[in-house]
């Protein structure tokens, strides 16, 4: 589904890139909206977890949720069983979990560094700053056609500086 998105999503890209004005950028943005809309819709018809109504001591709801999700012939009441058996177990190994337990035992603090520093170092590289911010300066800036470092062709360059962002020159022609 994410790759027919995709290849959808670039279809209109290539599509609009030749408009002259903002509807360039702005139908391609504009799409973008159409899923979210379709599934927040959606959401007002699809029943609540049957892991969180159990959770929530709401026994029967999740009986019933689970009827809705399930097909006609499943167990639903072992399964309701049983979500309610690792419930009790979570609980019952989560409830001295404190937020110290990440640095007290080695491994524990090992991965919680790991975690952190990979995190910290991703976000110091700036990498994803000059990518939303910058994302066409480089091509606009390197007009050089005959440079072999410059692997975009014309058509590829002239798509994405017109409608990647509103601060990038259109195609004139």
């Amino acid at each position: 589904m994410l790759a027919q998105g995709t290849l959808i999503g670039t279809i209109i890209d290539w599509a609009t890139a030749p408009r002259p004005d903002k509807s360039a950028y702005l139908i391609p943005l504009g799409l973008i909206y159409v899923v979210p809309a379709i599934m927040t819709v959606g959401l007002f018809f699809i029943p609540e977890s049957p892991r969180w109504l159990i959770l929530t001591g709401r026994q029967e709801e999740g009986v019933k949720s689970l009827r809705w999700l399930r097909p006609v012939d499943a167990d639903v009441d072992a399964e309701a069983t049983e979500i309610k058996a690792a419930i009790d177990r979570e609980v019952e190994l989560g409830s001295g979990v404190k937020i110290l337990d990440m640095f007290k035992n080695p491994v524990d603090r090992r991965r919680t560094f790991i975690a952190v520093c990979a995190v910290t170092l991703q976000a110091a590289s700036g990498s994803m700053f000059i990518i939303g911010r910058f994302p066409c300066d480089y091509l606009v800036e390197d007009d050089d056609e005959d440079d072999d470092d410059n692997k975009l062709t014309t058509s590829q360059r002239t798509r994405l500086t017109s409608s990647a962002c509103p601060r990038c020159p259109t195609r004139s022609a």
